[in-house]
């Protein structure tokens, strides 16, 4: 390996260390075993080089760590060569020329070449000889399945492969990334439109009502995350722990089901209609009012998880509307996306930060908005720490810490009562419906009929959008 070690430097931004600290860069290449990768609050040595997990919690402030471990699989000790040509990378795409300045940034570099030499490992392969093993190569794009994913890929591939001098090895050369490229479909085309012009009326309307929907979340916030957290115990109990409830599929011993509001022979314990216990919390009008209007039915238990997902599907609208950032950007945001900067004329500054689609994936990026999407943030965040706790425990979902300590905004339901049990990582974004799905799914969200576009909306429309499709997509 010939890197230069004067290349590298730590560029974490918010990380108060000098660069005579001994995390500022390897006294040599490769590192040694003893070298400090990350300090402690009080600037002790928190991780060494030779350590299987770096922790940079201390600096981010959150639970935040690089495992290098297989992401899957009964054995979870990575070969000592393959482990080391991940940390070799790991150190790269940090302290190299173009290295994380975030530790979001650096998380997502890591995760997709911890994935690459996993599923090397996992093969009994040097990840270095990935191109040599065809069968091997193959299964790398089922690791990445999604096109923005792929995207990622290529880019974190293309890195490493322009780093080959210094690194002194390879993982995928340039023909396996063109290999993947062509898999990859309209890779340069997004197939898009300019977003159409909205007319104010229809703009302030749809507003008006996420708003309020967020408002009423939020008034009782308390009353649901303290309902959420008695159905939770209530499932434990008739289960016998929340991972057995999470992992069956009797619906016979749902706590909410056609039980007796006593206990059973069966030792199992009924609350009859959930509709008495959401009115027992304060919140039965609440989900009356956004999904369940008729009176004519009792409130289910599955009502209060489509709750949960309105209130995500309503944070991520009223965020668009302030930041127009791309519905993929704002589903990669999570808990801690908000920040304030503080200006002297203009006082406190919102920002969201979080990744860009318009150019690198991974870069890190600041859209200044309203202070009014601090609302869909807390709202939002509120939902994510509640399922949080489901997923932390689901026996079908692979979770880590930061995940669940700082998740994403935008996933899905693993609640127990959930009508769609998800099984998969915690990190991954559920797809985003469109807004005219949101509209047909939650029906007492907007007014169909105010959202109709008149003639006049049409005309304001046509002036600034001349090329407006009229066929009504």
């Amino acid at each position: 390996m010939n890197l230069s070690v004067s290349n590298l430097s730590l560029k974490l931004s918010g990380v108060a260390i000098g660069p005579k600290s001994p995390c500022n860069r390897p006294p040599s290449w490769p590192p040694p075993d003893d070298w400090v990768v990350t300090e402690d609050e009080e600037g002790n040595p928190r991780s060494l080089y030779r350590h299987r997990c770096w922790d940079y919690s201390a600096w981010k402030g959150k639970p935040a760590k690089l495992h290098f471990t297989k992401p899957r699989g009964k054995s979870k000790n990575l070969s000592p060569r393959n482990e080391s040509l991940l940390k070799c990378s790991a150190i790269w795409l940090s302290l190299g020329p173009l290295g994380a300045r975030t530790w979001e940034t650096l998380n997502n570099r890591f995760g997709v070449v911890r994935k690459i030499v996993g599923l090397c490992d996992q093969e009994g392969i040097l990840a270095s000889d990935l191109c040599r093993f065809p069968r091997v190569f193959t299964q790398l794009s089922g690791l990445f399945e999604k096109k923005r994913d792929r995207k990622f890929l290529l880019l974190i591939l293309d890195r490493l492969l322009r780093a080959k001098e210094e690194l002194g090895f390879v993982l995928v050369d340039q023909r396996g990334i063109a290999q993947l490229a062509a898999e990859v479909p309209h890779l340069n085309d997004d197939g898009t439109e300019q977003t159409a012009y909205i007319p104010p009326r229809i703009w302030k309307y749809q507003l008006k009502r996420l708003r309020e929907c967020l408002d009423d979340f939020l008034v009782h916030k308390q009353q649901l995350a303290e309902c959420f957290n008695f159905c939770l115990d209530a499932y434990k109990y008739n289960y016998g722990s929340l991972e057995a409830a999470l992992g069956s599929k009797d619906g016979n011993i749902n706590p909410f089901g056609k039980g007796s509001e006593t206990e059973s022979k069966t030792g199992k314990c009924y609350y009859g209609s959930f509709e008495l216990t959401a009115r027992r919390f304060g919140i039965g009008d609440l989900l009356r009012k956004w999904v369940k209007a008729s009176e004519e039915t009792e409130l289910g238990i599955r009502s209060f998880g489509t709750y949960f997902s309105l209130i995500r599907l309503a944070g991520h609208a009223y965020i668009g509307n302030f930041t127009l950032q791309r519905c993929e950007e704002i589903a990669t945001l999570r808990s801690d996306c908000l920040h304030w900067d503080a200006d002297p004329d203009l006082g406190r500054i919102a920002l969201i930060c979080g990744e860009t689609t318009k150019t690198a994936p991974d870069s890190d990026d600041r859209w200044p908005t309203s202070p009014s999407v601090e609302v869909a943030v807390e709202a939002m965040t509120v939902v994510a720490k509640l399922r949080g706790q489901c997923a932390a425990t689901s026996p079908r979902v692979n979770s880590d810490t930061y995940d669940i300590e700082n998740p994403y905004l935008f996933f899905g339901a693993f609640e127990p009562w959930s009508s769609t049990p998800r099984a998969e990582e915690f990190g991954t974004r559920v797809n985003i419906p469109a807004y005219r799905e949101v509209v047909r799914r939650y029906p007492l969200l907007f007014d169909p009929e105010v959202l109709k576009i008149t003639e006049e909306d049409l005309r304001i429309a046509l002036m600034f959008t001349p090329e407006l499709s009229k066929k009504g997509r």
